[in-house]
């Protein structure tokens, strides 16, 4: 069974939620019979949310997916599908328990090097969240407690209380656009890459004590890629890799360019986007099996701002950052705790 490079997002790799981790791959052959190409579970507490789908455009391929053992939630045809090298669909699809992206080609013949790419938005579930998720008769004493002091019932129905921001959009980036916060796109063009080489793509991403980064977005020179790796797509060859060291995770993410936007050669326009949030280290790399020249262009995007209250309260299985004077005059006077259980900010 083929299948992406991430088959199980568990809370153990999600250190800051939300998080948003990419995917892009080319699956070999793509047959009546169907064929898995992600499944993701074991992600409990949190919830999972499906965005930025696209195949290959002009296939006779339908994408297929179903989550929390209700069936078919979604199914999207190729023969519909936008070009991949340009945009994604916007889709935006929520899990609690499961969630399976299958594959199948809906005529006689296979189809083969069927290009895939959306997002898995990770994020801890929250008291209204779980009220529209239906889950308002399983809410414990402290959350009911929650949801009738806040009124978020009735002011969820009234239409009071917005949903979350989306992680892959432009509102994200007016994030870091403050005084004391940094948004910041590199271009970098790589000097010749040999086969099974990996390089460093720009330089890796340190924010300093007291802030976090966030790796937003990784753009190539897709188009160029396509034409200089012979038999296009070729499968398996030329990677961009995400390391995230706060855990040593190696390898967390990995793309393959042949799959990533990408129209015109010479160019990195279109860039995939993610939201993978550091407070130590993060490293882009390229690996390449048979090698690239000199010149291929890439580009990474990333911002940066102070680490907040509501920051630590949400990392707290991970982050065990100490609480300053003013995060405690926080918690006590604004109660912050209750803001962050009620997702209301």
């Amino acid at each position: 069974m083929y299948m992406s490079a991430h088959t199980d997002v568990t809370q153990g790799v999600i250190l800051y939620p939300p998080e948003s981790i990419p995917e892009a791959f080319v699956t070999p052959t793509v047959s009546t019979n169907g064929i898995s190409i992600g499944e993701y579970s074991k992600f409990d507490p949190l919830f999972l949310t499906l965005q930025n789908v696209v195949t290959s455009p002009g296939t006779d391929i339908d994408t297929i997916i179903s989550g929390d053992d209700r069936g078919e939630m979604l199914r999207m045809h190729g023969a519909g599908m936008v070009d991949y090298r340009i945009t994604q669909e916007e889709v935006h699809i929520m899990a609690k328990r499961n969630m399976l992206i299958k594959q199948q080609t809906m005529s006689g013949a296979a189809e083969t090097n069927v290009v895939t790419r959306y997002n898995v938005t990770m994020r801890k579930p929250s008291v209204l969240s779980r009220l529209r998720a239906g889950e308002k008769q399983v809410l414990s004493t402290d959350e009911k407690s929650i949801l009738d002091s806040k009124n978020l019932e009735v002011r969820d129905n009234a239409g009071l209380l917005s949903h979350y921001t989306d992680l892959l959009g432009e509102k994200i980036l007016d994030s870091f656009k403050g005084e004391d916060c940094l948004l910041y796109t590199e271009p970098v063009s790589l000097p010749i890459i040999a086969a099974g080489q990996t390089i460093l793509v720009g330089s890796p991403i340190e924010p300093p004590q007291g802030y976090v980064a966030v790796l937003l977005g990784v753009s190539v020179d897709a188009a160029s890629i396509r034409t200089v790796v012979p038999g296009f797509p070729l499968l398996n060859d030329t990677f961009i890799r995400i390391n995230r060291l706060d855990k040593k995770q190696y390898n967390l993410v990995q793309l393959d360019t042949a799959a990533m936007p990408g129209m015109v050669a010479g160019t990195t326009w279109e860039m995939t986007r993610m939201y993978i949030p550091t407070t130590k280290k993060i490293e882009v790399t390229l690996y390449s099996i048979t090698g690239i020249p000199a010149g291929f262009d890439c580009k990474i995007m990333y911002g940066m701002r102070p680490i907040t209250t509501i920051d630590k309260l949400m990392w707290t299985e991970f982050y065990k950052a100490s609480l300053s004077a003013l995060d405690t005059q926080a918690i006590t006077s604004l109660r912050v705790s209750d803001i962050v259980a009620a997702g209301t900010e």
